[in-house]
């Protein structure tokens, strides 16, 4: 679920700035300006996008130093070979 956070939110960066990138260049293209209210929509999704990265991103390193803590051995031995 972490991941999915972090995919969601780099998705909803990426969609609102084509978004807006298509805009700026539907203003100098044919001169219609984009009204008040969808460039605070616009602006408040950006925004909340990056919000979502950075929850994203501190919550796989708080997963990442979890997982240290526990102290649990990289390979776990099936048996032990040649023990007396």
């Amino acid at each position: 679920p972490i991941r999915l956070v972090l995919k969601f939110g780099i998705s909803l960066v990426s969609v609102i700035f084509l978004i807006a990138l298509y805009l700026v260049f539907r203003y100098y293209v044919t001169g219609r300006e984009v009204s008040g209210w969808l460039s605070i929509f616009l602006s408040i999704w950006l925004l909340s996008g990056f919000i979502i990265i950075i929850l994203g991103l501190i919550g796989t390193y708080i997963g990442k130093i979890f997982e240290t803590v526990k102290r649990r051995p990289l390979y776990i031995a099936a048996e032990i070979i040649g023990r007396k």
